[in-house]
């Protein structure tokens, strides 16, 4: 790749973020925290965002079970903790490649997008963006 891989990853992750809105948001990148450089880089477009190993923990899998530990003002169908995920860059040809990217934010709450980038000098530009799951 012609460029760091969080380049590729900011704009992907401010237009993901963006587009819900959202004050308690959590990031992912490949399956592990996102580092301090894209948390930096997100402040930077007006986006708090924390690793998403502090994201809050709900279910019995977890150890707080509602009946003992009631949710205040917290449906965990639809939480108010959104957890953004990259999962993947695909390269499609020179300079040109997809992302895959979502959001988790409860049971009954997510979605994913597959992200084409192209690159542009040292950073990443979206040029599409295409839905594949809603839940």
């Amino acid at each position: 790749m012609p460029v760091d891989y969080r380049d590729c990853v900011l704009p992907v992750l401010v237009d993901l973020i963006a587009a819900q809105k959202r004050d308690h948001v959590y990031v992912t990148i490949f399956g592990h925290d996102m580092d301090a450089y894209l948390q930096t880089a997100l402040a930077g477009h007006g986006i708090t965002a924390y690793p998403a190993s502090a994201l809050p923990k709900f279910g019995a899998h977890w150890g707080v079970i509602p009946q003992e530990h009631p949710f205040r003002d917290i449906d965990p169908r639809f939480t108010p903790y959104w957890e953004f995920s990259v999962g993947h860059i695909t390269a499609k040809s020179s300079g040109r490649y997809t992302v895959g990217a979502g959001y988790f934010c409860g049971s009954l709450c997510g979605g994913r997008y597959t992200y084409t980038l192209k690159v542009d000098g040292k950073f990443c530009i979206v040029t599409s963006k295409r839905p594949t799951s809603f839940y």
